[in-house]
């Protein structure tokens, strides 16, 4: 499942005018949970009993190898012969999705679902009177709309980080209003709320919510600020950095007897994603600290069915942020890799694959051949016995096909002609269907681009 991540700080100004409050009493008020023991392993930093050395992440090439090996690490492996290669469909182009014009920024998560027979976004969109929305909208594989379009209007407050999920015969929808804190709402397949907006994290502080289905419920992780009147960056050493917290939700918002909020990280880079699989809880977590400049260490942080028996990946590398997706019986991992020390741009991007238990299964593979123009942001969907991977930088959109170990099947570019804001990607049965918002000078409109089966263009 994809972070809910947007170039906004992980605390926000909440605004004027208080809206009509939200339906508070399913929610409970925040606990002071402990942070769950960080287990000593590989990638570290630190040289724990059975390793040759610990450079503090789990990558292949720098001469201390993803099992905490000395060497180089094994060969980078060869694509899976039998995943065939995607690329944009010929002839067809990016497609305007009618009736949206979300408020973006460069790397602004878009999160896309796909149901079966229609394709549905939610999107945060602002008015010049300041009127800020959070739209849900449907649409087919063309962009055009299928009706059932909702909105949550809300007067000089910034509502901002949809999570949208499709429960296999509903929708939910996750939001912020920095006035209350996380509302949920759930949402028939045309539509229609099946029940006012619900405050699930009674925190003006939580910001960027990211969830995942579990069991008729779901679990949530959010970032928080300490405060609620500040706007910190991403990724800053020199700024304090967000908790990471984690929690149960029933099928209706409410969180009597459910596990959480358990606190993960007190002082985060990067805000958390998370995924659910048969073994328990995923969820990507960062440190504030930087590693050679390039970005905030990134591990995997997985929990037992209670949020509890906490194992850490060790710092996967520098970078980030950094997506989880259940996938392959385990999970997947995607993130971005800067090169350029300085200026953190112009980078690559890694995926690793663990197991249901939250264990690194294989050396991670990070492109180089990418190098040329990836920045921010990466997006996965998994699909066909693999995945595609999107990111943007600048006035351009790169692709890839990776098999389902993360080795790179063919790669290329969208050709998009102006700067890129929101992207998202989704497996829709037979194609990829990637959206991404082009910054143009009266709006952000949304475009979408169809990755099949055909002749792959030039990159």
């Amino acid at each position: 499942m994809l972070v809910g991540w947007t170039v906004v700080g992980c605390s926000g100004a909440p605004g004027g005018s208080d809206a009509d409050a939200p339906d508070s009493s399913r929610a409970d008020a925040p606990g002071e949970i402990a942070p769950p023991p960080r287990l000593p392993d590989c990638g570290n930093g630190r040289l724990d009993d059975g390793e040759e050395c610990d450079d503090g992440n789990r990558l292949d090439g720098d001469s201390c190898d993803w099992l905490c090996r000395l060497g180089g690490g094994e060969p980078p492996a060869e694509p899976d012969p039998s995943v065939d290669p995607y690329g944009p469909i010929p002839g067809v182009g990016s497609v305007e999705v009618e009736g949206l014009t979300p408020f973006t920024g460069a790397g602004t998560r878009i999160p896309l679902v796909w149901t079966g027979r229609e394709l549905a976004v939610a999107v945060y969109e602002a008015s010049l009177d300041g009127l800020s929305r959070i739209r849900f909208h449907r649409f087919d594989r063309e962009g055009r709309p299928m009706g059932g379009s909702w909105s949550y209007d809300s007067p000089g407050v910034r509502l901002s980080s949809p999570e949208l999920l499709w429960t296999g015969s509903d929708f939910a929808l996750f939001f912020v209003d920095p006035l209350v804190g996380i509302l949920f709402v759930r949402l028939e397949r045309t539509g229609v709320p099946v029940h006012d907006p619900v405050l699930v994290v009674p925190e003006p502080e939580a910001r960027e919510p990211s969830a995942d289905l579990a069991g008729d419920g779901f679990v949530l992780a959010w970032a928080t600020a300490e405060a609620a009147d500040s706007e910190p960056a991403w990724c800053q050493p020199w700024l304090e950095g967000c908790a990471i917290r984690v929690r149960l939700l029933a099928a209706d918002g409410s969180t009597e007897g459910l596990p959480g909020p358990v606190t993960l990280e007190e002082a985060a880079g990067w805000p958390p994603d998370v995924a659910t699989s048969e073994g328990g809880f995923a969820v990507t977590v960062s440190g504030n600290g930087t590693l050679d400049a390039r970005g905030c260490p990134l591990r995997l942080v997985h929990l037992d069915a209670s949020l509890g028996g906490a194992v850490s990946s060790g710092t996967l590398s520098a970078g980030g942020p950094a997506e989880v997706h259940a996938a392959a019986g385990g999970y997947v991992v995607d993130w971005h890799v800067a090169n350029d020390p300085a200026t953190r741009d112009r980078g690559h991007w890694c995926v690793a694959s663990f197991d249901e238990t939250g264990v690194l299964v294989r050396s991670p593979p990070c492109p180089a051949n990418l190098s040329s123009g990836v920045a921010g942001p990466v997006r996965l969907a998994a699909g066909d016995g693999g995945y595609a991977l999107v990111a943007g930088h600048g006035d351009h959109v790169q692709f890839a096909r990776t098999d389902l170990a993360g080795v790179e099947v063919v790669s290329g570019g969208l050709g998009v002609e102006s700067l890129v804001g929101g992207l998202g990607v989704a497996w829709a049965g037979d194609v990829f269907t990637v959206v991404y918002a082009r910054e143009l000078a009266w709006g952000f409109p949304l475009y979408l681009v169809r990755l099949g089966l055909e002749d792959l263009p030039g990159s």
